[in-house]
């Protein structure tokens, strides 16, 4: 039946009894599937097995969407024929994921940060403030002369006639006549 399989070693099955029940890790969405033996986890050849990104914590799989769960977002697992939950790895920090079974995180792009582990999105720098380079865990500010031009990856110069007196401007002010 589904969710099981027999064992190469027995000759023929007509009852359901003679059948074993996918290891942890594995599902057969297939009747008539024979195999090895095998243990939770293991490599012998029976059953499917669950695929990156997931594990299955239950015995007797049959459905691969339903029966290997998904880590959650903020999370990744890069191997196949996991048992346990635990198998999901949190992003870093300077990392997110926040999609479902996937092998790795993405790194948080220029203009965006993340402090935290397991975080499904990175964060985008607030005006005034930057990250020019990637994987970063803040954000800098821009110092007084110079503002930020809206790209949240790099201050700029105040042109002549203007000015910036305090740090993460987002806008330049205009000198006064005289000045």
């Amino acid at each position: 039946g589904l969710g099981k399989y027999m064992s190469t070693g027995k000759t023929a099955s007509i009852v359901e009894t003679d059948c074993s029940d996918c290891p942890k890790g594995k599902y057969s969405d297939e009747r008539g599937v024979s195999g090895v033996v095998g243990t939770d986890g293991g490599a012998q050849a029976n059953c499917k097995l669950c695929g990156i990104g997931t594990y299955a914590d239950q015995k007797g799989g049959k459905v691969e969407a339903t029966d290997c769960k998904s880590c959650s977002s903020g999370k990744y697992q890069p191997q196949n024929n996991q048992i346990s939950s635990f198998a999901c790895t949190p992003c870093p920090v300077g990392w997110s994921q926040l999609s479902q079974r996937r092998h790795n995180c993405i790194e948080c792009p220029q203009g965006y940060y993340q402090h935290e582990i397991s975080k499904d999105v990175c964060v985008h720098c607030q005006a005034g403030y930057i990250m020019p380079a990637t994987r970063s865990i803040y954000c800098k500010d821009c110092y007084p002369g110079k503002y930020e031009d809206t790209s949240r990856i790099r201050c700029v110069d105040c042109v002549q006639g203007k000015y910036t007196h305090l740090r993460h401007q987002k806008y330049f002010l205009v000198c006064q006549s005289g000045t």
